[in-house]
């Protein structure tokens, strides 16, 4: 522990500078600071903001610390899921493989793909597809951009 958390009690508050968004946002990721995370992203960064040397992003990094709620944050803001770092490696992917993970991260991975697979559907008006996910538990209250199912359905005029 160093001098500082010692003095401070062993509490560790995440500071943000802003003056570098995309640090301050694998930081935060990294620790698990879903205010931290929602603060930085309100500074205009890419939620996809990649490490220079690493190629980690801020999804990749909330999964290998087994931060469910951070991941959850970073994909119901767009968050890559397929976002290849220097080893090739997705953040889908450790989710599957890693045996220490919590196991609502891959959970969270699966519902998203579900989800988005849903309002695809409902933008090619595959009514079938619709049923069928919503047969799966695909939450049609799920947001994508800030709108859910029933907004995109209304604004297409879909019956």
């Amino acid at each position: 522990m160093t001098p500082a958390v010692k003095a401070s009690g062993g509490n560790i508050t995440l500071k943000t500078t802003f003056q570098d968004p995309g640090k301050d946002l694998l930081k935060a990721a990294e620790t698990g600071s879903v205010d931290g995370v929602m603060k930085v992203l309100g500074q205009n960064v890419s939620v996809n903001h990649k490490d220079p040397t690493t190629g980690e992003t801020s999804l990749h990094l909330a999964v290998r610390f087994n931060h469910v709620a951070v991941v959850d944050l970073l994909l119901s803001k767009g968050a890559d899921p397929y976002a290849e770092d220097v080893n090739g490696s997705a953040p889908r992917d450790i989710s599957f493989k890693a045996s220490n993970l919590d196991p609502r991260i891959p959970e969270l991975f699966q519902s998203y793909a579900s989800a988005s697979s849903f309002f695809s559907a409902i933008e090619r008006d595959d009514y079938q597809e619709v049923r069928r996910l919503l047969s799966m538990n695909v939450k049609p209250t799920f947001k994508q951009n800030g709108f859910n199912a029933l907004h995109i359905a209304a604004a297409r005029g879909s019956r």
